[in-house]
């Protein structure tokens, strides 16, 4: 729900800025570097409570012990954040949201003193919630398929920082077979996308038993019996099946928007595997972990900036061609737009997960990477010249309600 900067994440609950302006002069910024540490694969349970960096990092630690190692990495980050804020105001907005790093300090690039940018954020806040007050007063019950972006509140990005961390350190990091014990059944899934693909406003509440069915049934495998690309497409279907249940949730409480769901991405909804798993802890924890960046062009979150719903379940044995044809229609469909001036705009889920198209082997990737990189990374899926992009801007998210098919 993935920060501001090319790296952290989420379109299930992601790391979210609450800005759609332009950073300018990143284009051929350097990216911070790779030395993170992975975390390690054997974690144990660990609780992490909201805080600045400094003491996130402290407050975890002194619960988990055992991974200092990975927890020094990110104090690291930190700092290296921390001294970048103190030299350019725009790396001070983006780590903040990638990092926690709060500002603090007088800037000096424009002026303006930290009380001035307290100021501006809690009038940013107001004027959030009011706009989210107000598109609330005017949702539909129908999942609309299409209309005008909503204005609603952003996710805490704070929250969703440590959220992200502490999913890294307890959710089991899948390890599926070479060679599984076959092939999973997905036809209860397609039998929900057809219906939804034959309405132009879906009711989603209707499907709501028909989804939590297929939930149940898929639960109940271990995905870690299955072969690689088996065990991925099984966790994709059952993370839309769920975004699905939540975007009817919203439906069936008229919101506008799912984020205005308690506990929308963080609040366990499924049980695999003796594992009780949120829709962020299946993103961050299972999904991401296969080290394929397509499947931020599969993942969806019931939203009007959100890719595409595909209109068939994904399955193992025909997953790379299904991902390669999301990304595709991803980026036609409004995910990387070209203009003349030279002036690449991206999704905003470009925003949060960059690095993991730069550094696929590190996925999930906390640390951001340039925006040259980023559009060389994604040039196999478009048709666009990186050498004909002159810089690169992301589009603001709407979280407005909405689930449509392609």
């Amino acid at each position: 729900m993935h920060d501001g900067g090319i790296g952290v994440s989420i379109c299930g609950g992601q790391i979210v800025e609450a800005s759609g302006e332009h950073l300018p002069g990143e284009f051929d910024t350097p990216a911070l570097g790779d030395d993170q540490v992975e975390p390690t694969e054997d974690n144990g349970n660990v609780e992490v409570d909201a805080g600045g960096c400094g003491s996130g990092v402290s407050q975890i630690e002194a619960r988990a012990p055992e991974h200092r190692q990975d927890l020094a990495a990110i104090e690291r980050a930190c700092r290296r954040a921390e001294v970048l804020a103190a030299e350019d105001r725009n790396h001070v907005y983006f780590l903040s949201l990638l990092f926690g790093v709060g500002i603090e300090h007088e800037l000096g690039r424009d002026g303006r003193t930290d009380q001035a940018h307290k100021r501006e954020s809690q009038e940013f806040e107001d004027q959030s919630e009011h706009r989210l007050t107000l598109s609330e007063s005017r949702s539909r019950k129908n999942c609309p398929s299409g209309g005008v972006p909503t204005s609603v509140a952003q996710p805490n990005p704070l929250q969703v920082i440590w959220g992200m961390l502490r999913i890294r350190l307890t959710v089991r990091r899948p390890r599926p077979r070479a060679t599984g014990i076959g092939s999973v059944d997905h036809s209860a899934l397609g039998r929900v996308l057809d219906t939804i693909a034959a309405s132009p406003a879906p009711d989603l509440t209707r499907l709501d038993g028909d989804l939590a069915s297929y939930i149940e049934e898929v639960s109940a495998i271990d995905p870690d019996s299955l072969g690689t690309r088996e065990a991925l497409a099984l966790w994709i279907n059952l993370y839309n099946a769920g975004a699905l249940r939540l975007a009817a949730e919203a439906q069936a409480q008229d919101l506008s928007s799912v984020l205005r769901v308690p506990g929308a991405f963080a609040q366990n909804r499924f049980r695999v595997a003796d594992e009780e798993l949120s829709l962020d802890a299946v993103e961050h924890g299972k999904v991401r972990r296969f080290g394929d960046p397509r499947i931020h062009g599969a993942l969806v979150c019931g939203s009007i900036s959100c890719p595409t719903l595909r209109a068939e379940p994904y399955v193992g044995s025909r997953l790379d061609d299904q991902l390669d044809d999301q990304m595709r229609n991803f980026f036609k469909g409004g995910g990387a737009e070209l203009k003349p001036d030279g002036i690449l705009e991206l999704n905003r889920v470009l925003l949060w997960y960059g690095a993991d198209f730069v550094r696929p082997g590190r996925m999930p990737a906390l640390l951001p990477t340039t925006r040259r990189s980023l559009v060389r990374a994604i040039e196999p899926w478009t048709d666009i010249n990186p050498d004909d992009v002159r810089d690169v801007t992301f589009r603001s998210y709407d979280w407005g309600l909405r689930c449509t098919l392609g």
